[in-house]
């Protein structure tokens, strides 16, 4: 019984930590994770870590890389999108569905 216990738990915890991305400030965002739109793109306080599966998932993040490498981004047709933040710049292309 308490095997049972300690492996629900455990799975439990594991779920969780999935989600924990989730909800997130953009600011916190890795390489591969999805932003919602959040209002106004400029704004990163407003935009939120979604599941990249999510409609309402609107960008994704492309690269993070040191500060002030704008240039390097990848692009995104033929633009390139980025934000300067907790010292670095992380590049975003938009969600293709």
């Amino acid at each position: 019984m308490l095997k049972r216990a300690v492996l629900g738990t455990a799975a439990l915890l594991l779920a969780a930590s999935g989600l924990a991305a989730c909800g997130r400030a953009a600011a916190d965002a890795k390489q591969g994770e999805c932003l919602d739109g959040g209002g106004m793109m400029a704004d990163l306080n407003k935009i939120k870590i979604v599941d990249c599966a999510s409609p309402d998932a609107k960008y994704q993040v492309s690269a993070v890389l040191p500060p002030n490498q704008k240039d390097k981004c990848p692009k995104d047709g033929m633009f390139t999108f980025s934000w300067q933040v907790n010292d670095s710049t992380m590049c975003v292309k938009s969600v293709k569905r």
